[in-house]
C-alpha cells in the first residue's frame, strides 16, 4: 500500500462561503415546505448552489479518478 502524505495539512474556511450555505440550506427547507415563492427560490436556490461548488472545486480531486 502506498503511503499517501498531505501536500497543506493548514485548512482555511471562508466564512462568506459559511454562510452563504446556511442561507443555501435555509432556503431549500423553505423551497420543500411548498411556499408560493416556490418557482423563484428553486431557481436561486439552484444557481447558490452551482456557484458555491463551483467555487470550491479543485483539481486535486480529480488526480486520481479512474486509477484502481
Amino acid at each position: 500500500m502506498e503511503k499517501i502524505e498531505a501536500v497543506n495539512t493548514k485548512k482555511t474556511r471562508l466564512v462568506i462561503l459559511d454562510i452563504m450555505k446556511g442561507f443555501g440550506i435555509v432556503f431549500v427547507v423553505i423551497w420543500h415546505t411548498h411556499c408560493p415563492l416556490e418557482n423563484y427560490l428553486a431557481i436561486f436556490t439552484i444557481s447558490m448552489f452551482m456557484m458555491i461548488s463551483g467555487f470550491c472545486w479543485s483539481e486535486k480531486h480529480t488526480q486520481t479518478w479512474g486509477e484502481a
